[in-house]
This record gives C-alpha cells, structure tokens and sequence, in this order.
C-alpha cells in the first residue's frame, strides 16, 4: 500500500473522531444543522492545519516533515467543504435555489 493511501486511511480516521466529537457537542441540535456545522467545522479546522504547516515550515526545520500531509489535507478540505455545500443544498434550501437569495429560515 502507497504512503498517500495510508496518510488517506488515517485522515480519514481523524474526519470520523472529529466528526464524533462535534456532534457529541451538537447534540440538543436539529440532525440537518448538526451535521451541516460539523463538516463546515473540520473542513475549517484542516484549512488553518495546512496554512500553520506551511507557515511554521519557514521557522522550524522540524515541521518540513509534515509538509507532506499537505496535499492530503487539500482533499480532505474539499470532501468535507462538499459535504457541507451537499446538506445545506439537500437540507436547507432543498434545492430550491432562490431560498439562497431571499431570507428563509427552516
């Protein structure tokens, strides 16, 4: 098994653990929004991630070693941003798009 399939498997281990957990902190919330918030929550989480790697890697040669978990964590943004965009289209406004543009609250 390549190194890019094993950094996929344990991200995606990390998605499922930190998806418990936000949940679990979410939980008197309705499931549509609760769901919603915690992929837009990771997704926000792996984008501050990639920034703080790249940006540290410029002080500490000890974090060049972790510049190769950027590329993954680039996906994993993108699966989990899709998700969030998938439930608010599905959930939210049931894709009707002009609920996008006039206030509609659920």
């Amino acid at each position: 098994m390549s190194r890019a399939i094993k950094k996929h498997i344990s991200l995606f281990f990390v998605t499922v653990a930190l998806m418990a957990f936000f949940l679990f902190l979410r939980g008197e919330w309705d499931p549509m929004h609760a769901w919603n918030r915690a992929f837009a929550d990771i997704s926000v989480l792996y984008i501050v991630a990639i920034l703080l790697l790249g940006s540290s890697s410029k002080f500490s040669n000890s974090t060049k070693l972790l510049l190769h978990w950027r590329k993954q964590l680039g996906i994993w943004v993108a699966i989990t941003a899709f998700a969030h965009v998938y439930i608010i289209f599905d959930g939210w406004i049931m894709w009707d798009f002009m609920r996008l543009f006039f206030v509609f609250n659920p």
